[in-house]
């Protein structure tokens, strides 16, 4: 295919419009100040919208979705279903978990945790400390949390 005229006219095109978004996101005052003023999500959104009404339009087609569709009966995939006994156990063995563990040893690798986040220390040794203390993700994701709070990203349209 290389040096086909009409890949070559698609890829002339494609670059045309890569290179007006970067022009674009230029004079919006660049990346960060995209960002920030949500421009990149509105966008995606813009984009993701008009895709969608292009499939529901057949104007753009989707095999599987929206042309050759086929019994979805015939294709369907068991879902894994976790609960009743499985989840028992796993609450149990948690409960034993926090049971057996040496309280003191996770409150205070917890504790050098967070003090080590609020300065500029490599963390990992410090998240494998708790973990060998055997400290849960979520306990070590919420020690972090505590200095450095939770992400929410905004939303914008």
């Amino acid at each position: 295919l290389g040096g086909a005229y009409y890949v070559e006219a698609l890829t002339d095109r494609m670059e045309r419009e890569a290179e007006g978004l970067f022009a674009e996101i230029d004079a919006g005052g660049g990346v960060v100040r995209g960002l920030e003023t949500g421009w990149f999500q509105r966008k995606i959104a813009q984009s993701a919208a008009r895709q969608q009404w292009e499939i529901e339009q057949h104007r753009r087609v989707v095999v599987g979705v929206n042309e050759f569709v086929t019994d979805e009966d015939a294709l369907a995939i068991p879902v894994l279903k976790v609960g009743g006994e499985a989840t028992r156990r796993q609450d149990e063995r948690m409960r034993r978990l926090r049971a057996e563990r040496d309280a003191a040893r996770v409150k205070a690798t917890l504790d050098a945790l967070r003090e080590a986040a609020r300065g500029s220390a490599n963390l990992m040794p410090y998240i494998l400390d708790c973990a060998r203390a055997y400290c849960t993700l979520y306990e070590i994701r919420a020690a972090m949390e505590d200095v450095f709070g939770a992400y929410r990203e905004p939303v914008f349209f």
